[in-house]
């Protein structure tokens, strides 16, 4: 059964007859990683009705069989709605949406032919979102003259009302549903009529100011404000409290922004008859709408301008501490994180909640990045005294990883293609050897060589083959049964290729060591055992598994220790348990605090907390950690308090990935200030190893 992205994705495929990758990100907003998941699903329930895949043809772009495009016009919506099911979350939004736009007595009938429950599953919906809704001090209450209605603030009824329409909108028929829900409950004019005039509104207003908006959040916001516009007409008060209009417009100034004159223009189109209470609330839709390119954006007065700047080169900053990663281009980078930062830092003010429908898949793919894109955003945490949903957090860290895709650093999955000439049955063992080996990857469906020249391969990282082909990309040339042998030299290739990490097994040498102390009977058989055993732990560390903290930093790593003579006399000893084990060169000890003399003490990522690293090519053997613990803390600037620390963590990172896990669980653990209290008085190397314990899973 296809989920709702999937089947969102599937319909906006079927309204073009060749559309590429690149194009379906820029109308969906979907990264590639996530719209090669959603087409896996949807060739899979194609196989399931016995239709054609979609194929990536090369100079095409994905091209849909002649026959499913048949039945979309008789039976595709159809199909696509019996699949899916509201769930209990849609189903209250649903509830509050149809409470939004009553203007007469709204009966429980009303809700129970809408949704298609019993009376009792009903009543009993209706009490919890009344209970849920109270998150913003909204509550559903009824009486026998009004029937169904909500009581709160205005404004919180609305942030309400535009979070359920954004749930709503991004389901695969979500629009249909907003009509259906709309056209329910009026006689005038439908929904899609309003929406439409809407739209163009909103498009007039881009032409004459200059600007874009990213297509699918105007969309959106049309779609709120036929629901919207409707309530106003209806004569419904907006009463917001005075003091938020009062901090609006006297704090924030935003009635000087380009937003301000934004919104007076499309109220006037709208033809609404409005107060300033009215121009506040829709000079706040217009502040937290992103627009498509920089060089347009003039929303924020220069005072808030100035305040995201410090924001974005505090992330910045932060993520290169964090991440070990350094940006080649900040300047571009942070031109880009800034378009993204600005509607969120005032959706954020104004309490404006977004919905992100492809956060499962961010965290799925991303999930060690997600964490350190959440650590980063502490500080604006802070400014704003707000914390940040994960739903804004999963939009970001979908900026970090598509700027990083640019710069030539890959924090997801690698996808790989298998080409197979042989029949179903060999084809399949091979997949199943190669996804053994490789388990961190992302595999196609296995194509023939003449299904492989017809696809496009930019979205391939690596690709598989039983027959020499000519490629742009990373080719392995396997047999279609792997030995044991196959396995260990396929590993040394793939590893050397895509990490930078040159795997040698050196069977032989193991095996003379062996004939030292024992009579070998069968040479081969031992060759391929200890193969075999090499294998299944080469896997596990350097593929389908990243190291845990737990697995780099071993209590042989953790040093405790009185008091150093300065701060780069902490950085040796710290690094001291690394050089021992030949994880680092003394070269890397060195890098490091070069490091901090030319760049500063950028490495005191919190209050007491130190992680020096350097490049990975400045003599790193061996990813590794290691833990100084100091009685009396150390400052990395003579006299400066900030820089003092008293927990210093050597970094040892062999590529910009590998270390990721291990760096976004210890963010986790650094993000509670009562842990680094904890460590700060731990007397043992135990205390210390427990307290990493419960953040390695």
């Amino acid at each position: 059964m296809l989920d709702q992205r999937a089947a969102q994705l599937f319909q906006t495929i079927l309204k073009y007859k060749f559309i590429t990758m690149k194009q379906l990100e820029s109308i969906t907003g979907m990264s590639r990683r996530m719209i090669q998941y959603d087409l896996q699903k949807i060739n899979d329930w194609l196989d399931d009705h016995q239709l054609a895949p979609i194929r990536n043809r090369r100079g095409y772009g994905l091209v849909v069989d002649e026959k499913v495009n048949t039945i979309k016009i008789d039976g595709m919506k159809t199909v696509l709605n019996q699949g899916y099911d509201l769930s209990e979350e849609e189903r209250r939004c649903v509830i509050y949406l149809l409470i939004f736009i009553q203007n007469d007595y709204l009966p429980l009938q009303q809700f129970i032919s809408t949704l298609r429950l019993s009376r009792n599953t009903m009543i009993e919906l209706i009490k919890r979102a009344g209970s849920h809704s109270m998150y913003r001090e909204v509550s559903i209450n009824y009486d026998r003259r009004r029937g169904y209605f909500l009581s709160g603030s205005e404004w919180e009824i609305r942030n309400l009302a535009r979070e359920s329409v954004s749930k709503i909108y991004h389901l695969a028929s979500g629009m249909e549903l907003l009509a259906q829900l709309y056209n329910s409950n009026q006689h005038g004019k439908k929904f899609f009529e309003v929406f439409i005039d809407i739209h163009q509104k909103l498009t007039q207003i881009e032409d004459t100011h200059q600007i874009k908006y990213v297509e699918d959040n105007a969309k959106e916001l049309a779609a709120y404000l036929v629901f919207l516009l409707f309530r106003i007409n209806a004569c419904t008060k907006s009463d917001f409290p005075r003091h938020i209009i009062h901090y609006y417009v006297q704090h924030l100034c935003i009635e000087k922004t380009q937003a301000s004159e934004i919104s007076k223009m499309f109220i006037r189109l709208l033809g609404v008859t409005s107060d300033q209470d009215e121009h506040v609330y829709f000079t706040t839709l217009f502040l937290g709408l992103q627009l498509k390119e920089d060089h347009l954006m003039r929303q924020s007065l220069p005072e808030e301008r100035e305040k995201l700047d410090e924001i974005a080169n505090q992330m910045i900053r932060r993520f290169e501490q964090l991440s070990s990663i350094p940006l080649k281009n900040r300047n571009f980078f942070k031109k880009n994180l800034m378009m993204h930062l600005e509607p969120c830092y005032y959706r954020l003010i104004f309490d404006t909640s977004v919905y992100n429908p492809y956060l499962k898949s961010i965290k799925k793919e991303y999930l060690d990045l997600f964490f350190i894109v959440r650590y980063c955003l502490k500080h604006m945490e802070k400014l704003i005294h707000k914390t940040i949903s994960d739903d804004e957090i999963g939009f970001l860290t979908l900026h970090f990883a598509s700027i990083l895709k640019d710069e030539g650093v890959s924090v997801g999955k690698k996808s790989a293609l298998i080409v197979c000439p042989n029949g179903i049955g060999i084809s399949n063992m091979l997949k199943q050897q190669l996804m053994d080996l490789f388990p961190d990857m992302d595999w196609a469906p296995v194509v023939s060589v003449k299904e492989f020249s017809q696809i496009d391969e930019e979205a391939i990282d690596l690709i598989f083959s039983t027959v020499p082909l000519k490629t742009s990309k990373s080719l392995f040339v396997v047999k279609p049964i792997l030995s044991d042998m196959n396995k260990v030299k396929l590993l040394e290739r793939v590893n050397a290729e895509t990490k930078g990490l040159p795997i040698h097994f050196q069977i032989e040498k193991i095996i003379q060591v062996v004939k030292n102390f024992a009579e070998i009977c069968d040479e081969v058989g031992l060759y391929e055992a200890i193969g075999n055993v090499l294998i299944s732990t080469v896997t596990g560390i350097y593929q389908g598994v990243s190291p845990m903290l737990n697995d780099l930093l071993f209590k042989d790593e953790i040093q405790f220790k009185d008091h150093v003579n300065d701060w780069k006399e902490a950085i040796q000893v710290a690094a001291q348990p690394l050089l021992d084990r030949d994880f680092i060169q003394p070269s890397y000890v060195n890098a490091m605090i070069e490091t901090v003399e030319n760049v500063g003490p950028y490495i005191v990522i919190t209050p007491h907390v130190a992680i020096p690293h350097a490049r990975p090519e400045r003599g790193v053997n061996q990813l590794g950690m290691s833990l100084l613990h100091l009685a009396h803390p150390v400052e990395f600037v003579e006299g400066n308090q900030e820089t003092s620390a008293s927990i210093i963590i050597v970094l040892a990172a062999v590529d910009n990935k590998t270390h990721l896990k291990a760096l976004r669980q210890l963010t986790e653990l650094l993000g509670d200030d009562e842990n680094i209290d904890e460590m700060i008085r731990a007397s043992s190397v135990e205390e210390i190893s427990q307290i990493i314990e419960k953040y390695s899973h």
